[in-house]
């Protein structure tokens, strides 16, 4: 129906969204915390550095595969579609189950 189609198109530039800024946000914390954890670690060791490049750190920081080998952008870039996916799943599902929008929305 046409009110799907709109609820649809709805959740999609929802997601588009998420997808853009997502991604943007993180790299600003995770440059923060790339420089946090380079001065951290250089106090351990009794040393010092001038001006950490938090952007160089991150960078470099992001060609290391995490825990299970996946790459940083490759986690974000699955959270919004997964998140998509979830709440496409839970609107047809709520659909089918003959459930309320309010029951759904709840969900």
């Amino acid at each position: 129906t046409s009110n799907l189609k709109e609820v649809r198109d709805l959740i999609a530039q929802w997601f588009t969204a998420i997808n853009t800024a997502l991604p943007e946000a993180f790299a600003v914390s995770a440059t923060a915390l790339a420089v946090y954890e380079a001065n951290y670690t250089a106090k351990l060791y009794g040393g010092k550095i001038e001006k950490p490049n938090g952007e160089k750190l991150y960078t470099a920081a992001k060609k290391v595969p995490l825990v299970g080998g996946a790459l940083v952008d490759d986690l974000l870039s699955k959270i919004a579609e997964t998140a998509h996916q979830k709440v496409e799943y839970a609107i047809r599902d709520g659909i089918n189950s003959g459930k309320t929008n309010q029951e759904i929305v709840q969900r």
